[in-house]
């Protein structure tokens, strides 16, 4: 069931009267938790992380206004409804900005909440199709991407515009930088967050390839090994971090001479190809 709190400074019996008085269940709604002041609302916001709140726009505390810009930034996905008192239209046009569904005129009565719901539940489907095919977009992009990355990988440098378009296309933030390790084993990654960095696994033959396209700086491969790093077996060639999407492939040949070093001395864990460029004994192997 759809999850729903009431926050207003009317007399208990008020609120007991719109939680008692309207037949939630019907809706597939249940009320959770209520509030009369604005801070203790939030808590409720934080603990509860309702699907709809219906708020009061003036209250003690934290106001409305300010609850819904809260409410926005960290749960964007609730749905507002807010009740607001005569000559107070200034606070709900801010409201609505805010992306409010609607408002409510004081007084609230069960008639008003009843025509009011329908609208509410409406918006609620609308918010998860967005979200459906949000995912939908990205996961058809995350295939594209690791199509464009393996025709890379065959095609050379006549893929590489290609590839750095759909970068483009996937990224939310720009990318900083783009790394490929090569591995010898398949290995589990922490998931990275939109502003921190994204890989995508490719499996060619006996090597498991990851590209790092990154929104920031990843200061050791180890820290976001979900695989314990002490235990590890794989060998691991890191290419050369490249600031440019355009030297994925560069990237992609130093990290498979990064790993035939690792290879030749039989040493599991990370062998950076640029820390190696230097060595007497990479050199000459090379």
């Amino acid at each position: 069931m759809l999850k729903a709190v009431i926050f207003d400074d009317a007399p208990p019996i008020v609120i007991k009267g719109l939680q008692e008085m309207i037949d939630w269940s019907k809706y597939n709604i249940i009320i959770v938790g209520s509030a009369t002041d604005g801070n203790t609302a939030m808590k409720v916001v934080n603990d509860l992380q309702p699907d709809i709140i219906l708020t009061d726009i003036r209250k003690p505390g934290l106001d409305g206004l300010q609850l819904i810009e809260f409410v926005v930034d960290i749960f964007p996905e609730i749905t507002c409804v807010v009740f607001s008192g005569f000559k107070e239209y200034d606070y709900v046009k801010k409201a609505l900005k805010l992306g409010v569904v609607d408002y409510l005129e004081k007084p609230i009565t069960i008639e008003k909440i009843e025509e009011l719901i329908p609208q509410i539940l409406a918006k609620i489907e609308e918010q998860k199709q967005y979200n459906s095919l949000k995912s939908q977009s990205k996961l058809s992009y995350k295939e594209q991407l690791e199509r464009a990355a393996m025709e890379l990988l065959f095609k050379g440098y006549n893929a590489e515009q290609k590839w750095k378009n759909i970068i483009d296309q996937l990224s939310e933030f720009e990318v900083q930088s783009v790394t490929v390790l090569t591995s010898s084993e398949r290995l589990n990654w922490k998931e990275g967050t939109p502003s921190t960095y994204s890989v995508i696994e490719l499996h060619l033959e006996d090597q498991f390839i990851y590209v790092f396209y990154k929104f920031s700086v990843i200061t050791s491969y180890d820290r976001i090994l979900e695989d314990d790093v002490d235990s590890l077996e794989a060998i691991v060639g890191v290419g050369t971090t490249m600031e440019k999407k355009e030297g994925t492939l560069k990237s992609y040949n130093d990290s498979l001479k990064a790993l035939r070093y690792g290879q030749y001395v039989a040493e599991p864990g990370f062998h950076s190809y640029d820390e190696l460029k230097r060595s007497y004994i990479f050199q000459k192997i090379m």
